[in-house]
C-alpha cells in the first residue's frame, strides 16, 4: 500500500466553495480534494469544525478518502481515523476497501472489502 501512496499526483487547489455548513476544495481537474463539515454549537452559538474528508487520486483510477475529526484542544484536524480505498477493476467493477485506525498499533487495519 505504501508504494501505491507514493504514486499519487500532487494537488493544486483550484476552487473553494461553501454550501450550507460544508466547505469544498477542488483540484485543477475539478475533482473534490477536501470536504469540511461544520456543526452548530449551542453553547457557543456559532458554527464549529467537525469532520474533514481528504480525497487523493492517482492515474490508475485509485481513489483514497480519509476521514479526520476536529480536535478542539489542538484546534486542528486529527490524524485520519478512517480510510476508504476505491479501486477500479477490469470490466469497470469497483472494489472498496474500508480501513479503521488502530490506536494501539498506530496503523490502518482492513475492516472489510466490498465488490460493487
Amino acid at each position: 500500500m505504501m508504494v501505491a501512496m507514493a504514486l499519487f499526483m500532487s494537488v493544486t487547489t483550484k476552487t473553494f466553495a461553501w454550501t450550507g455548513n460544508c466547505k469544498y476544495q477542488y483540484d485543477y481537474k475539478n475533482r473534490l480534494v477536501k470536504k469540511e463539515l461544520m456543526k452548530w454549537s449551542e453553547r457557543e452559538s456559532k458554527w464549529e469544525e467537525s469532520l474533514c474528508w481528504n480525497y487523493t487520486y492517482n492515474e490508475d483510477g485509485l481513489t483514497v478518502v480519509e476521514l479526520n475529526k476536529w480536535n478542539a484542544q489542538t484546534k486542528s484536524f486529527s490524524q485520519p481515523v478512517n480510510k476508504m480505498v476505491y479501486r477500479h477493476q477490469e470490466g469497470h467493477l469497483l472494489l472498496l476497501e474500508v480501513y479503521i485506525w488502530n490506536k494501539t498499533t498506530k496503523e490502518f487495519v482492513l475492516e472489510k472489502v466490498i465488490n460493487a
